[in-house]
């Protein structure tokens, strides 16, 4: 699926027009940094492109995001430095995948062939997962999928505890139809294409969860729209971008683009960075959370270069394609 791309995505810059993405904030805090920069330019240290670390750095540097309150972070776009999008910690979202209080390896949306995660990462209890994974990711924010719920089933208690156990953290919840006003003030909630809703339908969800920022899922397998889109007005599974231009009229201000086919597969971001390119262009304030086939920091940096805000990681995060960056999240 081809998508325009008269956007023409931000060139990778750092903070003070230094070519590296990749800066120790030690360096970035001192008087080195002018002496540094000029290293760079003159060939003496080496230019970092995405994808090359420096040495022991423990965090990506942070570009303009500004605390909205004491759960997480600003919804709106965070300022670019420089004219550059980049990667931060706060803008990834570690993923949980629960099934029967277990989380499982979410691979292709193939949900009844899900099967236990093992790792490093899992601990002996949802909530030492779930930080373990915050900690990794140097985030504050978590996605989680409740699939008890999104498989037709009563919500997953587990799941129910682990949303109370976590209020420092803002958590996206996934449950499909099976929603509840009961949710912890934390919760925003993530309203499916999948979960076959009509517009009039989610205009309705919408009204009643708008202080919580809810956010559509634009749902697709292999580039093309999932099941669900007959309840729209478009011609077909092709049709994403008059769903979206449908989804953002009936008043929806955040999206997770997602290619749920590529999920766990680690196969790369190609396409669905063009879609978040296409969107970001014909929204420029959408909220946009791109993920599926995310295979690294690489990934990552090609996604928010395309406009997204934030991406969605998981199974990268497991085969230890992240260092661990706990700065930002020592409070859980």
């Amino acid at each position: 699926m081809a998508y325009p791309t008269t956007f023409p995505g931000p060139p990778l810059l750092g903070r003070s027009a230094l070519p590296s993405i990749f800066v120790s904030p030690l360096i970035e805090r001192s008087a080195l940094l002018p002496m540094f920069s000029q290293a760079v330019a003159k060939g003496i240290l080496p230019r970092l492109g995405a994808g090359l670390a420096w040495p022991n750095t423990p965090l990506f540097p942070d570009l303009g995001f500004s605390k909205k309150d004491q759960r997480g972070y600003s919804c709106h776009r965070p300022q670019r430095a420089g004219g550059a999008a980049m990667m931060t910690p706060e803008r990834l979202i570690p993923v949980l995948d629960i099934r029967r209080g277990e989380v499982v390896h979410a691979r292709a949306g193939e949900r009844q062939f899900y099967r236990p995660l093992r790792s490093l990462l899992i601990g002996q209890t949802l909530k030492q997962t779930a930080v373990n994974l915050l900690q990794t990711a140097g985030s504050t924010r978590l996605y989680v999928a409740d699939l008890d719920a999104l498989l037709g089933e009563a919500p997953g208690d587990a799941v129910t505890e682990l949303l109370h156990e976590l209020r420092e953290c803002e958590i996206l919840l996934d449950r499909g139809r099976q929603l509840s006003q009961e949710l912890p003030s934390n919760v925003r909630p993530v309203l499916p294409l999948e979960a076959a809703w009509s517009a009039e339908e989610h205009a309705l969800w919408l009204r009643r969860w708008q202080a919580r920022r809810p956010l559509f899922s634009l749902d697709l397998r292999q580039a093309q729209l999932a099941e669900g889109y007959q309840r729209w007005d478009v011609p077909g599974p092709e049709a994403v971008l008059a769903l979206v231009d449908q989804v953002r009229a009936i008043g929806y201000q955040a999206l997770v683009v997602i290619d749920v086919a590529r999920v766990g597969t680690e196969s790369g971001v190609e396409e669905i960075s063009a879609l978040v390119r296409s969107i970001r262009l014909r929204w420029p304030d959408m909220e946009i959370v791109a993920g599926g086939g995310v295979r690294n920091p690489q990934d990552a940096q090609e996604l928010i270069a395309a406009g997204a805000d934030a991406v969605l990681v998981a199974t990268a995060l497991h085969r230890g394609r992240w260092k661990s960056f706990d700065a930002a999240s020592k409070r859980f």
